[in-house]
């Protein structure tokens, strides 16, 4: 259960950190696996609220609603690390380059303007559903992103020695994988019937095809490009929802 308190604490700002203060290195690295588990908490927050308001407002004002709550309960986590990765990645000319870019707490030009074009493609997305679509897409939206951050990291190096994604990454057995491939692809086939196996498999592919363009640039993953990967996943699980269903 530690592991499982560690990743709530360290992914949300929901208060479960006493219960995971003296956690020890494996631990922290087993956390990974319940990533997905994060996403399936988070869905069924954004739902909630969704129920709650939906007879109240417009999509569009719940839409501005989900997008801002959602960043409120992850504490901005993977939106500064999606920022830090724009500037670094459109930055930089090489690895030292890109990396030191993201190191730098400064938000440059490339992270403010990628920032906005992202939360403004993830609000239009969401404000497009119709009210049937709308809870079944807000739910899976944060489980399948949170799953390719786990997926991920199981599967690829980190690019530093050291910060937030040398503490979660490495290979592991092929059994590891399971666990965040399995998980969002039955939610996403209950929710969405034998549509949910396109989304579900495109989501993968995709987070797949922005590992390989991490192990490109800079050899790895690092914390601030797992952030990045969670929220390009986001906005594609919103894309696939109304391209499939």
């Amino acid at each position: 259960m530690e592991s499982l308190f560690f990743a709530i604490n360290f992914l949300t700002i929901l208060p479960f950190e006493k219960f995971s203060r003296d956690i020890k290195e494996e631990k922290i690295k087993d956390s990974v696996l319940f990533f997905p588990v994060v996403g399936i908490l988070l869905g069924l927050m954004l739902s909630i609220i969704y129920l709650i308001f939906r007879n109240v407002f417009s999509p569009l004002v719940l839409s501005a609603f989900i997008v801002t709550i959602l960043a409120i309960l992850t504490g901005g986590l993977h939106l500064d690390g999606f920022i830090d990765s724009i500037d670094g990645l459109f930055g930089g000319k090489n690895k030292e380059d890109i990396l030191k870019i993201m190191k730098d707490h400064n938000v440059g030009a490339f992270g403010v303007i990628g920032v906005v074009c992202l939360l403004m493609i993830k609000f239009a997305l969401i404000g497009s559903f119709s009210k049937d679509i709308f809870l079944k897409a807000i739910f899976i939206m944060p489980v399948l992103s949170r799953s390719s951050m786990s997926f991920v990291l199981l599967l690829t190096p980190s690019s530093k020695s050291n910060g937030l994604g040398s503490a979660f990454a490495g290979e592991r057995k092929a059994v590891y994988w399971l666990i965040p491939v399995l998980i969002p692809y039955i939610l996403t086939i209950l929710l969405f019937g034998i549509k949910g196996n396109f989304i579900a498999f495109f989501v993968l592919l995709f987070a797949l095809i922005v590992r390989g363009y991490f192990l490109k640039k800079i050899g790895g993953i690092t914390g601030d490009t797992l952030g990045m990967l969670n929220e390009l996943v986001e906005v594609f699980v919103l894309f696939n929802v109304i391209l499939f269903i």
